[in-house]
């Protein structure tokens, strides 16, 4: 029997990927003192003093030890300036040091991958866990809510430009970590918000978009994607890699089956022979040769040539198809994105994927959810490579279209914490890292569905009917036109019983309503426009 729930609408309202760091701070004990006035720090020893700050004769917070003297001042909006004059080698800053632990049940919000969020107790006491910005998050951030969603704590690096941090939590704790050595005679200065918000996690994320986005606007770093991806469904994915022997007219006619929904083929492993059993792929190749999707420092593989020009060559030559190709940037001791070595190598790759294949949209693996240097010189190298291009996972800075197919491959993801924060910026999710998983009748058509639901793109490695069914559903609405931006569940009651449910807003501020409701067979998709209050049909 198929549920006929029908959700109300209501006005808007308001473990490898885990750095378990227990042994830094075990053997402290809680005390009593109030968030925020206290520090702790790391001597090159190895050993940890915890500071708690006590008002000085100019009504400042100060503390001091054998390794620093430490001011802690208070600034507008809510931002605390924290100061350190060092007396001997620090190693490590741990701050604001929560020294009361938070009582449950609360729930965090995290800005790993696209988000995810768990109940405060599965952690342990004092068995720190976290991960590091740049690189695994896509914010300085973490967000508590409780009392069910009524109240919300934001805590936040607020460094500009920012720099690199950690972000750690234990059962009822919450802190920084930057791990930046002062030297004697050296100083060091952090900032960062504490804001308690009434209201759940979307409140503390509007909160940290209005911090985010003067800064952004001031350093440039506006959204350079051409119109033709805004309006694209995404892309057809060939991994060529995966093809025993390359055969052109497999992708002719890919290509040609979905012509009518997809304009864009992306294409992986241009630089690899097959990557499966070394005695299956043609031309024969040894089998300690480097095969795989993912190569650096390679040239294009010479089974490809000349078919697979000769074919991109023709199918873009109308003006309005793409093809993509594969690059990443370089992966140098120093790892610094934006040297100029680096993005000279980059832009050279690119320019022969352009000669050589014809290609004309550029896809750059790693680059936002990997440490590639100061993050605000990384997104403003980022802006001087052609605008015809994406890049894999979303950072802050980063006004790129982010493939993000891999981001509900932990237990705990919650991707709509970090489309609600980016929440006009083009995504593309499907098949690729791990997204396949979920993929197709077989698993009930659950990654195409949380595309529908986040508003994302497709990629798309073995496209089917309810891919092109929700695509067809946004040509009949002019979805792509009207620049929707996401609302998670704003003027939704939420759903129950396995429908699901997001709003959007479009460019004129007009409200519209992804609905998935469950199928017998395949799941029943709807777009509702300006519901108000009633009832969704």
């Amino acid at each position: 029997m198929i549920d006929t729930f029908t959700p109300r609408i209501a006005r808007a309202r308001r473990r490898d990927w885990a750095l378990a760091v227990a042994a830094i701070f075990m053997g402290l004990a809680p005390a009593n003192g109030a968030f925020g006035q206290a520090i702790a720090l790391r001597g090159a020893d190895g050993g940890i003093r915890v500071l708690e700050l006590k008002p000085d004769a100019s009504r400042r917070l100060t503390a001091e030890c054998d390794l620093a003297r430490v001011t802690l001042e208070s600034t507008a909006d809510q931002t605390f300036r924290l100061h350190i004059e060092a007396r001997a080698r620090v190693a490590e800053v741990n701050y604001p040091w929560n020294r009361e632990a938070r009582q449950a049940p609360y729930v965090v919000y995290y800005p790993e991958l696209m988000g995810r969020r768990f109940g405060g107790d599965t952690v342990g006491e004092w068995a720190w866990r976290g991960s590091g910005y740049p690189g695994r998050l896509f914010a300085p951030l973490i967000i508590i809510e409780t009392e069910g969603g009524r109240r919300t704590h934001l805590l936040h690096a607020a460094d500009w430009p920012p720099r690199r941090v950690s972000v750690m939590y234990s059962r009822g704790r919450e802190s920084l970590l930057a791990r930046a050595t002062i030297e004697p005679s050296e100083s060091a200065t952090f900032e960062y918000r504490v804001v308690d918000i009434p209201g759940d996690w979307r409140d503390a994320v509007d909160a940290y978009r209005a911090w985010l986005a003067p800064r952004m606007m001031a350093a440039h770093l506006a959204d350079k994607t051409p119109d033709w991806m805004l309006a694209s469904h995404g892309f057809l994915n060939v991994q060529l890699e995966n093809m025993p022997r390359f055969s052109v007219h497999s992708v002719w006619r890919l290509a040609s089956r979905w012509e009518d929904t997809f304009q864009w083929v992306q294409f992986w492993g241009q630089m690899s022979n097959y990557a499966g059993p070394s005695q299956l792929a043609s031309p024969s190749r040894s089998a300690d040769e480097k095969v795989g999707c993912c190569l650096q420092d390679s040239d294009v593989h010479g089974r490809y040539l000349p078919q697979l020009a000769d074919w991109t060559l023709n199918f873009v030559s109308n003006g309005s198809r793409r093809a993509g190709f594969y690059s990443r940037p370089q992966e140098s001791p120093d790892r610094v994105f934006s040297s100029p070595d680096n993005l000279a190598a980059l832009r050279a790759w690119h320019r022969t994927l352009e000669t050589k294949l014809h290609g004309n949209v550029h896809y750059v693996d790693v680059i936002g959810g990997a440490d590639f240097g100061p993050p605000l010189a990384v997104a403003e190298a980022l802006q001087t490579l052609t605008p015809d291009l994406f890049i894999e996972s979303v950072d802050q800075l980063m006004e790129r279209p982010s493939l993000i197919s891999g981001a509900y491959q932990v237990d705990d993801a919650f991707p709509r914490l970090g489309r609600y924060l980016f929440n006009k910026r083009s995504m593309f999710l499907g098949e690729s890292n791990g997204g396949g998983r979920d993929w197709g009748a077989e698993h009930g058509y659950r990654q195409e569905t949380r595309a529908f639901l986040l508003g994302a793109k497709f990629d798309a490695i073995h496209p089917n009917d309810v891919v092109r069914e929700i695509c067809r559903l946004r040509d009949e609405h002019h979805w792509w036109e009207r620049r929707p931006v996401y609302q998670d569940l704003k003027g939704i009651i939420e759903p129950k019983d396995g429908v699901e449910a997001t709003s959007f807003d479009d460019v004129n501020g007009r409200r519209i309503i992804v609905v998935v409701r469950p199928g017998r067979d395949r799941p029943r998709l709807e777009i509702v426009e300006e519901p108000g209050e009633r009832q969704l049909p």
